[in-house]
Formats: C-alpha cells, structure tokens, sequence
C-alpha cells in the first residue's frame, strides 16, 4: 500500500516553501528591476549617441555655443516629446527632488541649470579637451524618459568613441516612479559625479553633499 503525505508533513513541506519564497523574491525582484533599468538607459544612451550622428552629417562642424542650441537641433533627430531650457528644468522632469545618497539627502532640478553640477572640468570622458556649456537643459523623450544635459562645444562626433565626447547627462529611466535615486533609477551618462564627489563605495559613489533648498 501506498503512503501518501499526511496533512502536518503537508504543512511541513508548504511552510518551508513559503520561507524560502520569502527569502529569494525580493532578490529576484531587484535583480530584474536592476537589468530592465540598465537595458532602459543602454538604449536612451544609444538613441543620444544615434541622433548625435545623424546632426554631425548634416552638421559637420557642430559648433554649437550653447547647450540649448545643440539639443534644438538634436531634437530633429530624436524622439523628443517637450524640451525645456535651464530656467524651466523642472518643466520636463517629473518630480522636484532627485534622491543623491542613501541617507535621503535630495537636489531640486530647479538648482542644476549650470555645467558645474555635473563635476566636469576641462576634459571629457576620455581625457580629451573639453569646454562644457554654461547651460544645462532638460528633455522628455517620447517614451517618457526624463534627460539633464550639456553639451561639449569641442566635441569629436565622428570620432571613434561614439559621440561620449559631445555630452554629458542624467537619466530618469521610469518617470516619476520611485525610488527617483541615483544610482538606482536614475544614471549618470558620461559624467564624473553629480554636485559633489565621493570617493565611497557604495551605490551612488560620485554623488553627495547636495542639500534640497
């Protein structure tokens, strides 16, 4: 004869399987939020880098003076859905506050409108001369996809480093989901921190000091 579970081993079993469900979804969770948020910023970063080529054909020489008037014309090019120049950041970004370290401290987007915030000096990402605009500006994509950007008026766009020469950003991959923090849903592209530099070593390395006014 045959013998089956009884109902305390039955309990037994599911109890066990509970704990161990308990345990590993919320890693399994992150792990996926962390992969679709980086595949979210891999393709915002190539759809820059894509548009940024197409300008060059048309404008070989990109002399642009300002920020503002690079992405005027990059918008021709890319799927852009509201564009907002550095007096009207908050427009085309939404929510106020950026979360910048794990202990809560926030930045208003309303206070990053110049170059200095994004802690890059006079070379760009590969060590070549640089000189950055004085202004930054904000952007929407049509997906939804919040953008900070300056612009590098010595930028190499067709040179072989895909275009990281010619800007510097941050990047909302979810809108105004949470938890709005860098290093987590939002990203630095190309630039060496945000406000003030931390050498630690923690998730938002790069990214301190800034206080929410």
């Amino acid at each position: 004869m045959k013998k089956g579970f009884t109902i305390p081993e039955l309990i037994l079993t599911m109890g066990a399987i509970g704990i161990v469900a308990v345990l590993t979804i919320p890693t399994l969770l992150h792990n996926i939020r962390v992969q679709t948020h980086q595949r979210t910023r891999m393709l915002q970063q190539q759809k820059i880098s894509q548009g940024i080529t197409m300008l060059s054909v048309r404008s070989p020489r990109m002399g642009y003076l300002s920020t503002e008037a690079f992405v005027k014309d990059l918008r021709k090019y890319m799927q852009i859905m509201n564009y907002c120049d550095k007096d009207n950041l908050m427009k085309c970004w939404p929510y106020d506050t950026p979360i910048l370290l794990n202990d809560g401290t926030a930045y208003k987007i309303d206070d990053a409108g110049s170059k200095d915030v994004f802690l890059m000096d006079d070379t760009d990402p590969d060590g070549n001369e640089a000189e950055y605009a004085d202004d930054n500006v904000s952007f929407v994509t049509n997906n939804g996809i919040a953008v900070l950007i300056n612009y590098n008026k010595k930028c190499r766009p067709n040179s072989s480093n895909d275009n990281r020469s010619c800007y510097v950003a941050m990047v909302d991959v979810n809108g105004d989901k949470g938890p709005n923090k860098v290093g987590d849903d939002i990203y630095l592209i190309n630039a060496r921190g945000f406000i003030n530099e931390s050498l630690g070593d923690d998730e938002t390395a790069g990214v301190s000091q800034a206080k929410a006014r």
